[in-house]
């Protein structure tokens, strides 16, 4: 019997290559193939996080699943049904050349740390980063509201599926692509609001520019590389003058 399963989510133009799996080993083969088809060490990483809606008092259920998306490539992971938490895993999440953005994604972290004791070293609220560009309101926005500012698509929560239940041993295809979906989604808003090239002072992130580029690209790789430029320099100014203030960085 087959411990993953593999689907092709379809969202707008896009489509993402999703595994759903509650078995560890799949979950390192998929970590690997991510670090052999990357030049890069460092990723930024759409994650969000499913359970069991809590419906008696001073009951919270654990975390389900486990969303992690890296540009078209999705990783639903059921911990709930999973045998042992893979240690590719906790240290993929514990480095922190990684940034893993979400919308309440403190909360969602928060809760693998009470849930697993899994530690997610370094992550970026993308609220915060679209109130930059779009206005303080956006401090309160949800997915839907982000994905329609930031990307122009919009992103449909049906709350049958919200609700439903998640700690089931088979997902439904529906719960797939919700749950797909609002990781790829995060990652996309996260990469065009140049999450990765954030700061972090004294253990609070401090975030660089996020503006329109002054330069077109025409291809998305091009692009990203004119963003890890702009916020580089900027990142070497805001270095010298951290240092020259005495406070602590990395």
């Amino acid at each position: 019997m087959s411990t993953y399963e593999n689907y092709n989510v379809v969202f707008h133009s896009e489509t993402i290559h999703t595994m759903v799996t509650h078995d560890p080993s799949m979950v390192d083969c998929w970590l690997s193939t991510l670090s052999q088809t990357s030049r890069s060490r460092r990723f930024l990483v759409g994650l969000d996080v499913e359970w069991l809606p809590n419906r008696q008092r001073n009951v919270e259920n654990p975390v389900a699943v486990l969303q992690l998306c890296i540009k078209k490539k999705c990783l639903v992971f059921q911990i709930l049904h999973a045998s042992f938490v893979p240690q590719s895993l906790v240290a993929f999440l514990e480095n922190e050349d990684n940034t893993f953005v979400g919308v309440g994604v403190e909360e969602d972290v928060g809760k693998l740390l009470r849930d697993y004791s899994l530690v997610v070293a370094n992550f970026v609220e993308l609220r915060n980063l679209a109130a930059e560009r779009f206005g303080e309101h956006m401090r309160c926005g949800g997915l839907k509201a982000l994905a329609l500012s930031v990307l122009g698509k919009d992103l449909e929560k049906p709350r049958k599926i919200t609700m439903s239940r998640w700690n089931s041993f088979r997902l439904t295809p529906q719960q797939v692509q919700y749950a797909c979906i609002d990781a790829f989604v995060s990652f996309e808003i996260g990469r065009i609001l140049n999450a990765h090239y954030v700061l972090t002072l004294n253990g609070g992130a401090v975030n660089l520019k996020s503006s329109k580029q002054a330069i077109v690209a025409d291809l998305t790789t091009e692009a990203d590389y004119i963003a890890a430029s702009e916020a580089a320099k900027e990142a070497v100014w805001m270095k010298k003058l951290y240092l020259y203030l005495g406070w602590s960085i990395r």
